[in-house]
């Protein structure tokens, strides 16, 4: 039988998802009590972002003792260090993009099994030095830092833009940068500056950052379009 290897898009706060992980073998159990499974060590691996948020009271518990498995963290700045992990039966869960999942169980022919999707309405538009941008349309003509090419926030940003009559890298112009904390740095040293960012990084901005300002919210914006 082929082995499933556990994929998770993301978790929630309280991980509640975890239980819905089991192996495809069952677990060894101690012959003086066929109760209980052997406690193991769950290696998690997820991305600086939303998408590692919600395993942290996990960790936290793990820590303290708190949870019957053990837990190991590898956190990363882009899903393609993480996937070949995954394959390779390095990590047992990953939480990364959902088109990144897509691929996985293309490239296994099935041998990826997808828990869940539960990071949801993280993505943000903010301003820095002006209110120019009031909505998708008055993107046009300008150019935006922006992280997670191609990923969801590439693929929902040109098709909001789309929605718009825009087209990504016609009349939006993208620079695509690595990590968002790069587009903080940015952010803090020039003027008139547009970003897409998501939370946490958003809040940190706004810390770090004189005068910037959320000026869209890309999920409130994807209600308006009452399409799905």
């Amino acid at each position: 039988m082929k082995k499933m290897i556990s994929l998770l898009l993301a978790l929630t706060l309280a991980l509640t998802l975890c239980a819905c992980v089991t192996p495809k073998t069952p677990m060894p159990i101690e012959d003086g009590d066929k109760s209980a499974a052997q406690p193991v060590t769950v290696r998690l691996g997820g991305l600086k972002g939303p998408t590692s948020m919600g395993m942290v009271k996990l960790l936290d518990d793990a820590e303290s003792g708190a949870t019957e498995n053990g837990y190991a963290f590898t956190m990363a700045a882009s899903a393609n260090e993480l996937t070949p992990q995954l394959v390779q039966g390095e990590l047992d869960i990953i939480a990364v993009p959902a088109n990144v999942a897509a691929i996985l169980y293309n490239q296994t022919e099935g041998g990826v099994e997808l828990l869940a999707a539960g990071t949801l309405g993280v993505l943000y538009m903010v301003e820095k030095g002006g209110e120019t941008v009031t909505d998708v349309a008055s993107l046009s003509g300008k150019t935006i830092y922006a992280t997670g090419k191609g990923a969801t926030p590439e693929y929902a940003l040109t098709y909001l833009l789309s929605q718009h009559g825009l087209t990504l890298g016609t009349d939006v112009q993208v620079e695509w940068k690595s990590e968002p904390t790069e587009i903080v740095a940015l952010m803090a040293e020039q003027e008139n500056a547009v970003a897409m960012l998501p939370q946490p990084f958003v809040t940190v901005a706004q810390g770090q950052v004189e005068g910037l300002r959320v000026a869209l919210d890309l999920s409130a914006e994807w209600d308006k379009l009452d399409n799905g």
